[in-house]
């Protein structure tokens, strides 16, 4: 019954709402007497693409990546400290799992390496979140004179992931 208040999760209290990013916004609305019903909506705002992710780097005098595969990404690459490859991309589903595959190269001894990979699933151009650790795993230190290692596991994207282009970061 008329008069109905508004309340949504951006803290607004109209009927309406604009100038939204890519995300989820719920909304309550209560009548005048005090009925109220709760819905969301997922928005994605296409070509909204974060550009701000802070840089990165390692030293890759004794090991580095040389290949990364997740879904149609295979991508080499060779010793550096940082690497931007902002022209290989994929589609990923929400709530499917991928197989990634990740390779690295020695130069003269061989450790556990430790792998960790981040998604920006929410798109807000920080992988800070713990729940944008799309992958982590220890491949244990291949036999000396080694050429390198692989390690292989599984990234779920969320059913929560944001729609629309991110990235992705991949430490050794």
């Amino acid at each position: 019954t008329a008069p109905y208040a508004y309340l949504w999760s951006t803290g607004a209290t109209t009927a309406n709402i604009t100038n939204l990013d890519s995300g989820v916004y719920t909304v309550t609305v209560t009548d005048s007497h005090s009925c109220t019903k709760t819905g969301s909506v997922v928005i994605s705002v296409s070509g909204s693409n974060p550009t701000n992710y802070c840089a990165s780097s390692g030293t890759p005098w004794v090991d580095w990546i040389t290949n990364v595969k997740l879904n149609t990404i295979n991508n080499a690459s060779d010793k550096a400290l940082y690497t931007f490859y902002n022209n290989v991309s994929t589609n990923l589903n929400t709530g499917t799992s991928y197989t990634i595959t990740l390779n690295n190269g020695f130069s003269w001894q061989t450790f556990d390496m430790y792998w960790k990979v981040w998604i920006d699933y929410n798109r807000n151009g920080s992988f800070e979140d713990p729940a944008e650790v799309a992958y982590s795993g220890i491949l244990p230190a291949p036999p000396l004179g080694s050429a390198g290692g692989t390690k292989v596991g599984t990234v779920l994207v969320p059913v929560t992931a944001d729609l629309g282009i991110t990235r992705m970061r991949v430490s050794l």
